[in-house]
């Protein structure tokens, strides 16, 4: 199993099996999880941590730009806070070594097939989530 993690103050998950075609695979879950409900991850990861094959985060990272800057002034940083508890969790259930990063960037490449659609919901952060997921396995194939 697949999971990606779109990270933020909302968080969008998505996860997947992957089909016999490298390309294709099924959706097992979509969902966002909110601020407060933050630490859900911690049973996710230990129910699933014998089918795990990769979880995949995007990258927070803060450029010097003026109004990147300006625009994070008293931020919690919501973002770095949700890898760090994904981490966390992961090291402590021995999956550390299976956590992918991806920039950004990277899921804006990838479109959604109409047969994943539904699944994914209203949510922008389950559907970037989704976008990571399906970024990594056009990148990864398996030989």
């Amino acid at each position: 199993m697949l999971i990606a993690i779109d990270p933020g103050k909302t968080t969008g998950i998505c996860c997947g099996v992957r089909a016999h075609n490298v390309q294709k695979f099924d959706v097992t879950l979509a969902r966002e999880v909110t601020w407060n409900n933050r630490f859900w991850f911690r049973e996710y990861l230990f129910d699933c941590r014998d089918v795990i094959e990769k979880i995949i985060i995007e990258r927070f990272k803060l450029f010097p730009k003026r109004e990147t800057m300006l625009a994070q002034i008293n931020s919690e940083f919501p973002s770095v806070r949700i890898i760090g508890i994904v981490e966390a969790y992961a090291d402590m259930y021995g999956l550390l070594d299976k956590i992918v990063y991806q920039e950004p960037n990277d899921r804006k490449s990838v479109h959604t097939p109409i047969e994943h659609q539904q699944a994914l919901g209203a949510s922008d952060h389950v559907k970037d989530a989704y976008r990571h997921l399906r970024y990594y396995l056009l990148t990864h194939q398996k030989g």
